[in-house]
């Protein structure tokens, strides 16, 4: 337990850190933070005649041209960037304690449990405003998280895929709004939102939206058309829409949105106008989600009990709970290797079919395909003769995660394009690479109308894997999956030896 209790979480980059590391690390920001109290106190200037209005009122900072400057006046124009500084704060803080409680855990024979009660601080309400028809969700949720993107940041990327841990946790009562800021050094990121408007004007923009987002490589024209044949839009209109710039003001005004909120890099992410930053993680929307639920009293989802003990192949080791939602921590480990082990929050994603759910004072909540269970100390599924090789299945999934942008489609429409089974096969080559003593498969031709164009696969891909499962020349589990799976994850290697991930769900 010494060993495993000092991994814990790091906030900024998802990275497991040792207890030691994180000291470490924290030794040398408060060395740069406060480096310069070595140096001696400076000598205090010689003290200047307080303007009569600061007498009167302790909020004036200054004057010009004989008119006081307000205190509240230049804090609400840099009111978002202050509050970025405090979260870093508080993450610091957050992790210095978190140590001193594992810490603490390991000198004690009792059950490794804990509480951690520093509270984050409350992010500013803005006056945001929505654009109806490019929402997705609960039409009359009582929450909306709006982002303000764009298609050429990486940093969107993951939101989509923080969204999609989170969002299913408060199934009905959150709602999910998008409007455009390009930055001036993504530079195709105004040809992408621009195409976005062309496939809202033909009734399919969040197809399109999660197609180009769940795509690799330059953004160029060509990535964009890919995407739109891959949304199903009438591509010759769809052009021509482009060509006209139409939707030009719709952009402009998004963003002199964004920049009127202070906004100076993407995504900035609000919640019913609560600002829950640019570096947006799971466990801040859990806790926006819910403070926002509590203030509209309103019964949050999470707060459903769990259904039956987990059977996932895992351990809990310790559990550092928070009154505040979110901010609690949980050591977990697979259960073939408990020496292994990491710090989830409520609303990280363990593998592709687990999300915590909520870290409580004597376990965790997870939501398991979609269904609520409890992991106590002492439960999950422990390896035997008989379920060792599920166990490992299961725990190699965990381990390497499947981090995709979740793409909707159309059951029917799937169908359709495999009844092409002869074509398909046809444009499918052997490669040198093996796996096992089979040879895999690489997508020779991408053929316009054709499944792998609906998929948004590339000429050139090599099929290596489908729902973790290997695909190669004796086995393609491709076509089943796309029939009867409710999920199908797609694993492929793209020119330059880069894996890419695309995960599919259906809404029939």
């Amino acid at each position: 337990m010494r060993c495993v209790q000092k991994r814990i979480i790091n906030d900024v980059t998802a990275n497991r850190l040792t207890t030691r590391a994180i000291r470490r690390r924290l030794v040398l920001v408060l060395l740069v933070l406060f480096g310069a109290a070595c140096q001696g106190p400076e000598p205090e200037p010689p003290a200047s005649p307080k303007p009569a209005a600061a007498a009167e009122n302790d909020d004036v900072v200054g004057t010009a041209a004989g008119q006081p400057i307000l205190r509240r006046d230049i804090e609400q124009a840099v009111a978002l960037r202050l509050h970025d500084l405090d979260m870093q704060r508080y993450r610091l803080l957050r992790q210095s304690l978190e140590i001193a409680a594992l810490e603490k855990l390991e000198e004690s024979d009792e059950l490794h449990i804990a509480a951690v009660n520093l509270e984050p601080p409350m992010p500013p309400r803005m006056t945001v405003t929505i654009d109806p028809v490019r929402t997705r969700g609960a039409v009359d949720a009582p929450v909306t998280v709006l982002a303000f993107c764009n298609f050429e940041s990486p940093h969107c990327a993951r939101l989509q895929m923080t969204l999609a841990q989170v969002l299913p946790l408060f199934d009905g009562v959150v709602q999910y709004a998008t409007r455009d800021f390009a930055l001036p050094f993504h530079r195709n990121a105004g040809s992408a939102a621009m195409a976005a408007h062309c496939a809202l004007a033909q009734g399919n923009y969040w197809r399109f939206h999660d197609t180009l987002f769940a795509g690799s490589g330059p953004l160029d024209r060509n990535r964009i058309q890919n995407a739109a044949r891959s949304a199903q839009l009438d591509v010759d209109s769809f052009n021509r829409c482009l060509e006209s710039q139409r939707y030009a003001p719709a952009l402009a005004a998004d963003a002199e949105a964004a920049q009127e909120l202070g906004l100076d890099a993407v995504p900035g992410v609000f919640v019913n106008g609560l600002y829950a930053g640019n570096s947006v993680d799971a466990s801040t929307l859990v806790w926006l989600i819910d403070v926002e639920l509590a203030r509209l009293a309103v019964a949050s989802p999470r707060a459903a009990p769990p259904k039956w003990e987990s059977t996932a192949p895992l351990l809990l080791q310790t559990v550092l709970h928070s009154p505040h939602a979110g901010q609690g921590l949980a050591m977990l480990s697979p259960s073939i290797s408990p020496e292994r082990s990491g710090g989830f929050r409520e609303g990280d994603a363990i593998g592709h079919a687990l999300i915590v759910k909520r870290i409580t004072e004597t376990g965790v909540e997870l939501l398991h395909n979609g269904e609520p269970e409890w992991l106590s100390f002492g439960s999950g599924r422990i390896p035997n003769d008989s379920l060792d090789d599920a166990i490992i299945d299961e725990t190699q999934a965990m381990m390497r995660p499947h981090n995709a942008v979740p793409v909707t489609l159309d059951r029917n429409e799937v169908l359709v394009r495999l009844a092409d089974r002869i074509g398909l096969e046809e444009v499918l080559e052997t490669v040198p690479m093996k796996s096992g003593d089979y040879h895999q498969l690489r997508i020779s031709e991408v053929r316009p109308g054709s499944l792998y164009e609906l998929l948004g696969l590339q000429q050139g891909d090599v099929l290596l894997g489908v729902n973790e499962q290997p695909v190669h020349e004796a086995e393609n589990p491709l076509w089943d999956a796309l029939e009867r799976e409710g999920e199908v994850r797609v694993r492929v290697m793209r020119r330059g030896g880069l894996a890419q991930h695309y995960t599919y769900q259906f809404d029939d």
